[in-house]
């Protein structure tokens, strides 16, 4: 289970470089002249590229839709390396169902049939049913 905290610290290490690097090319971009001109084509502006990377608004959401996304699917994924993890470590404990004492047993049977009528029930009345 370390292994999954380490991959996903280093995975928000990776975001977090991301992050930065927009930064940075904000910075650099906002930094150019009217005057910076690629290949002598006034249509290539570097200014034009920069204003269109700076000040739009659009790029700007992306960038931090994509930021949110990705930490959510770091975190699903933190989430279900944590759960893979320690099923394995479950399994190597108890390897066998029969192995499990009898009050877990019976407990189990019961919370998974009390699961399995509640994954029946509409969202709604789930709420409602679990006040």
């Amino acid at each position: 289970m370390r292994s999954a905290l380490v991959a996903f610290e280093r995975s928000i290490r990776d975001l977090r470089w991301f992050i930065t690097s927009l930064d940075f090319e904000r910075a650099a971009l906002s930094t150019l002249n009217a005057s910076d001109v690629v290949d002598g084509d006034p249509s290539n502006s570097l200014k034009d590229w920069s204003s269109h990377l700076t000040h739009g608004v659009v790029k700007r959401q992306f960038d931090y839709n994509g930021i949110i996304i990705t930490l959510y699917g770091l975190l699903e994924q933190y989430v279900e390396n944590l759960i893979v993890g320690y099923t394995r470590h479950l399994n190597a404990v108890v390897p066998s169902f029969s192995d499990i004492p009898d009050a877990v047993k019976n407990s189990h049977v019961e919370l998974s049939l009390c699961r399995k009528r509640h994954a029946r029930l509409p969202m709604k009345l789930l709420a409602s049913y679990r006040r």
